[in-house]
């Protein structure tokens, strides 16, 4: 199909671009995924989520402990008398129960990150056209920030993608007033509150403000009983898990014996929310002008272009609302959390701020070409800017952030990796046998070797299990098998060169030994 009136190549769509930078974000993180993370989780909060995924795979929701008990310890996952599951909401553990009900769970962020692209895409076209909902797309597929996070197992690039897609309905809803743009809009921000209920807040509640701002009553109500209708069913079916699983609808995870941190800290470490407030708003500013792209200017300086009244537009506010309200909320929280790239609170503003910059460089190409229309020639004095800063903008987020990422992020991030399985003795190990594991770093090196295992323990052929000590003769007679093992791991501290005290390991030695 070639433009009307021109002869010439076949114009391709801008959806299909849209969809082409998807698909590069997914095989750039897939492969992320893979060659740096080992294709399993690196941090605890996403083992937490990888075992309760593989637990709504097994077709349960939660699993009865097992015997010795202490011996499958898992960070933030609750092992109570009556109940072993993880210990947060469910949306994100039911998406991923996909990935390994298809023996691909590396997949899943990956895909998820590609549609968040895509999405930004139509939301960048509904709120402005089409260039803006590209550029917009673009910025997203090659932010180290957006890249790395899609390459682990945690929550926030289902948020982000499920955030961004309501945004787009809620848009579309506004401007044609019908029913099932709005509909979708709150089943979306319903499943957002699956996956992380105070994200979704504080992100959706703005755009709920735009969606019936400068509307009659009747016209404001009827867009809010039909998103609230919307958000219904997933609400509904996550108070039913609440109560199937902890014994009452508003009760989760985070009450269990053990989890009872609140907003602003747990008993006898609370801090003021003021406190908090002063000591952490700072920090996201700092840090979300340096690491989305990571470029040689503040990320977010394109913005500064928007100011000019000529150059707003209506949506511009929805964006730079919900940005702004998700990073003061978490400003709130009692944990400023910098990992793997960047401050992972504050993940899903990559979404509306990568809008917002793409706008912003639109504004500064605009005021550029103002100012070189009445030289010449002028398209040649406008490349020899533009070419230049569109090549930093590809290679300080792609050839230089994220490259550093990769190796920041490798080796045994947050303690965990599959090192051990590789060093000498390791292959000696019969497929019939229990491994008992110790560590000078004890949770997180057996938190990535207990995904191993069979769902339930005793089922499966191979148990990886912690050394409990004086237990150790109770574990072997819950858990016989042909051989018993013994791996001792010793991680040391990997030296940190970023801004960031991460927490980056090395396994400096694995010693397996046969002791049955």
């Amino acid at each position: 199909m070639t433009k009307r009136g021109t002869p010439g190549a076949p114009r391709i769509p801008p959806w299909a671009v849209a969809a082409l930078f998807g698909l590069l974000a997914t095989v750039a993180a897939a492969w992320l995924c893979q060659h740096v993370f080992e294709g399993i989780p690196h941090f605890s909060d996403g083992v937490a989520y990888a075992f309760q995924a593989r637990v709504f795979a097994s077709g349960h929701l939660w699993l009865a402990p097992p015997p010795v008990p202490e011996a499958f310890g898992i960070g933030n996952v609750v092992l109570n008398e009556s109940r072993w599951a993880g210990k947060y909401p469910p949306g994100w553990p039911l998406l991923l129960s996909a990935g390994y009900l298809l023996n691909a769970p590396g997949l899943v962020n990956p895909v998820l990150l590609g549609l968040a692209v895509f999405g930004l895409f139509r939301l960048g076209r509904t709120l402005y056209d089409e260039p803006t909902g590209l550029l917009g797309a673009l910025l997203l597929s090659i932010s180290p920030f957006a890249l790395i996070y899609g390459a682990t197992f945690l929550s926030h690039v289902p948020a982000l993608c499920v955030t961004i897609w309501t945004f787009d309905a809620l848009a579309r809803g506004k401007k044609s007033d019908e029913a099932r743009p709005l509909l979708l809009a709150g089943l979306l921000a319903g499943l957002a509150a699956t996956v992380r209920p105070y994200t979704a807040a504080a992100l959706i509640f703005p755009a709920g403000l735009w969606l019936v701002w400068q509307t009659p009553p009747r016209v404001a109500l009827r867009r809010t009983a039909l998103v609230v209708a919307g958000a219904a069913l997933p609400l509904l079916l996550n108070l039913g898990f609440n109560a199937a699983l902890w014994g009452h609808p508003l009760r989760t995870g985070y009450n269990q014996g053990g989890f009872s941190d609140g907003l602003t800290g747990w008993p006898g470490h609370y801090r003021s929310p003021i406190d908090l407030l002063r000591e952490h708003l700072p920090r996201y500013l700092v840090d979300l002008n340096l690491d989305p792209w990571a470029e040689p200017w503040p990320d977010l300086l394109p913005l500064l272009f928007l100011l000019p009244r000529k150059r707003r537009r209506s949506g511009d506010g929805l964006l730079l609302a919900s940005a702004f309200a998700l990073v003061v909320a978490y400003s709130f929280y009692w944990h400023y959390d910098p990992i793997h790239a960047g401050p992972r609170y504050a993940f899903e503003a990559l979404g509306p701020l990568s809008l917002l910059v793409a706008r912003g460089l639109m504004a500064g190409a605009a005021l550029l070409e103002e100012r070189l229309a009445g030289l010449r020639p002028a398209r040649l004095l406008e490349a020899a800017v533009i070419l230049p800063i569109a090549a930093l903008l590809f290679w300080f987020p792609l050839g230089r952030r994220l490259p550093e990422l990769m190796v920041s992020n490798s080796r045994a991030y947050g303690g965990q990796t599959l090192e051990p399985l590789r060093r000498p003795g390791a292959e000696s190990v019969g497929p019939d046998a229990l491994i008992l594991v110790s560590s000078n770093l004890q949770g997180p090196s057996y938190n990535t070797l207990a995904l191993l295992n069979d769902v339930d323990p005793r089922k499966g052929r191979r148990v990886y299990a912690l050394d409990v000590g004086a237990r150790r003769e109770k574990l072997l007679a819950a858990y016989p098998r042909e051989e018993t093992w013994t791996v001792a791991v010793e991680l040391a501290p990997w030296p940190r060169e970023g801004r960031f005290d991460e927490p980056s390991f090395e396994v400096r030695r694995a010693l397996w030994r046969r002791v049955r």
